[in-house]
């Protein structure tokens, strides 16, 4: 059976679910407690991990419903609308911190702008993962997180061809997906090194199986596949909550998260993301929780250099989050929503949702 025929069955709209932003929202503080003065979550860095479940939800979801509604895959649509909706912020952000370098801290252009290339083509994480701890090499600090957009945008980039060949054949779709969320964890235990763990981490190859999970999540909704309404109000927030307290472990340095913990982690994001869809959360749904997650780009964006620049104290880290909000607001509102409306534009006939 192809998967358009069950696509079909799909009675859940995911472009409508305000709760999906809510969630964003929640990955997006847990990275401001990772980076907070003193540090609030030791492993806040896994909410990268949920909004790459998250996106992978999503952008599936997206596909199979255009595969669905046109009986194909638009790839060149598809690649304009991901342009539309990243381009315009990062290329602001990375020009107001090279624009600030130039101006305040002169023997860091070359550095800064020597960066800025592989941040802007997306291949800043296997930049990092090839240089990080190098004897000699130096980065500009407050780009280190835009790694993560790195391994996203490499994943949209094959992803649509990928889905394109699989669909007409539900067992090879079914199989993709599950080579995709083994092959990653398999590859992280025969390579794994403490004393390169940096390097590590940063490779598409062994952390994109979030994503897959995320896909896996979209296949499942379409499929109709989901948990009742009852079960979802049970196991979504406990999945969440469990996602959550696990921040507050030390799942890095001690090489946990590397060796095993990621899968699960993943595992218990998909299924939050799932039951969220059959049965959002109330919590998930408060409007400052989904304003959050509304402007969840540009937050993740400008945090860390606002962070960086406001100092290493507690007050410094409050004064960082009022700024940081009040950025992206701007630039979400003085920038993203326009090129959002031209994104939309190319994404009528898709269901896309419509922040993402």
């Amino acid at each position: 059976m192809a998967v358009g025929s069950l696509v079909m069955r799909m009675g859940l709209k995911t472009n409508h679910i305000l709760a999906l932003d809510g969630i964003r929202g929640i990955a997006l503080l847990m990275v401001f407690a990772a980076h907070s003065h003193p540090q609030l979550l030791r492993s806040g860095f896994i909410g990268v991990d949920l909004f790459f479940v998250l996106s992978g939800f999503l952008i599936t979801s997206i596909l199979l419903n255009e595969h669905f509604a046109t009986g194909r895959i638009n790839v060149t649509r598809f690649y304009m609308r991901r342009a539309l909706r990243l381009l315009p912020a990062l290329f602001i952000m990375v020009g107001c911190v090279t624009a600030y370098v130039a101006v305040y801290a002169p023997p860091e252009l070359a550095m800064t702008l020597e960066n800025a290339r592989p941040i802007v083509f997306y291949y800043w994480n296997w930049t990092l993962a090839f240089n990080y701890g190098a004897t000699g090499w130096s980065y500009q600090w407050v780009f280190g997180h835009l790694w993560s957009l790195s391994v996203e945008e490499q994943f949209y980039l094959l992803w649509p061809f990928a889905l394109t060949l699989a669909l007409p054949f539900r067992r090879f779709f079914l199989v993709l997906l599950l080579v995709g969320i083994a092959a990653p964890p398999i590859a992280r235990l025969l390579v794994y090194d403490q004393a390169r763990i940096f390097n590590l981490y940063f490779r598409t190859d062994l952390h994109f199986d979030g994503l897959m999970w995320g896909a896996l999540g979209a296949w499942i909704v379409a499929s109709g596949w989901t948990p009742s309404s009852r079960t979802s109000a049970i196991v979504g927030p406990a999945a969440l909550a469990c996602f959550v307290a696990a921040a507050s472990l030390e799942l890095f340095h001690s090489g946990i998260a590397f060796r095993w913990a990621w899968a699960p982690l993943d595992c218990l994001a998909m299924l939050a993301i799932v039951c969220a869809v059959v049965r959002p959360p109330a919590i998930l749904e408060t409007a400052p929780l989904r304003w959050t997650g509304k402007i969840s780009y540009g937050l993740y964006l400008w945090h860390l250099p606002i962070f960086h620049w406001f100092g290493d104290t507690p007050f410094g880290t409050l004064e960082a989050v009022g700024v940081t909000y009040a950025i992206a607001a701007l630039s979400f509102y003085g920038i993203e929503r326009h090129f959002l409306r031209l994104k939309n534009a190319f994404a009528a006939k898709t269901f896309e949702h419509p922040r993402h």
